[in-house]
């Protein structure tokens, strides 16, 4: 199985079709999606499924303008950074002693890094607006894809979106979840800061003898 015979297939079922009228309902009354439609399964086309080391789940893409680039967390280079993504960086630097160099995160994505959000859409300036219609069983059904591997991998669940997944991922020995609070400014300083999850990932993926993530080079 690759992304695109899963994403595929995910189509075809009623969920989806349901999900696929609701953003195109939003649309139709003047609702600006982010991301933008082409980008909506990014995190799928930077990291194949068979390359997938860690998984970090954000709530929903960046409703601002020109924020959400399809990845969690990511923004593109001509922006600013957000909250939760600059409590990211500072705790790689706390953890490593220098801040990632590029905030789109394409180089985590491409080592392996699944940038996977809850929901997969959202309406401009309306956080949380597509909440509840289906993309939560969508990212229920990447998780139950990932079950099938049986290569070393890592899940970050940061804040309650993310956790609300943790009982979906099957244990096995070469699998690590680690939890922590979400990086934003309102819990950032409640059980994210000082969670060493960065290291603890690269600790675990080299005691399975993979490659660590460079997550502040690339």
């Amino acid at each position: 199985m690759v992304w695109s015979d899963f994403i595929q297939k995910e189509k075809e079922q009623s969920y989806f079709v349901n999900l696929q009228t609701f953003v195109r309902e939003q649309i139709d009354k003047g609702e600006i999606i982010r991301p933008p439609l082409e980008n909506v399964f990014r995190a799928f086309d930077l990291t194949p499924l068979n390359q997938v080391k860690v998984v970090i789940f954000g709530q929903d893409p960046y409703q601002r303008k020109d924020l959400a680039t399809g990845l969690a967390f990511s923004v593109n280079e001509n922006v600013d950074i957000p909250p939760s993504l600059e409590n990211i960086f500072k705790e790689i630097k706390r953890e490593y002693g220098e801040s990632p160099k590029n905030r789109t995160l394409e180089g985590w994505a491409r080592q392996g890094v699944l940038l996977l959000n809850s929901q997969l859409t959202v309406s401009q300036t309306k956080p949380l607006s597509h909440r509840g219609h289906g993309w939560e069983l969508f990212v229920d059904h990447v998780i139950m894809e990932l079950n099938h591997l049986d290569t070393p991998l890592v899940y970050l669940l940061w804040g309650a979106e993310a956790k609300a997944h943790e009982e979906l991922i099957v244990p096995r020995p070469n699998l690590a979840t680690f939890t922590s609070a979400h990086p934003s400014p309102f819990s950032f300083t409640k059980g994210f800061w000082c969670n060493n999850h960065f290291r603890k990932t690269n600790d675990f993926l080299e005691k399975w003898n993979v490659k660590p993530i460079d997550w502040i080079n690339s």
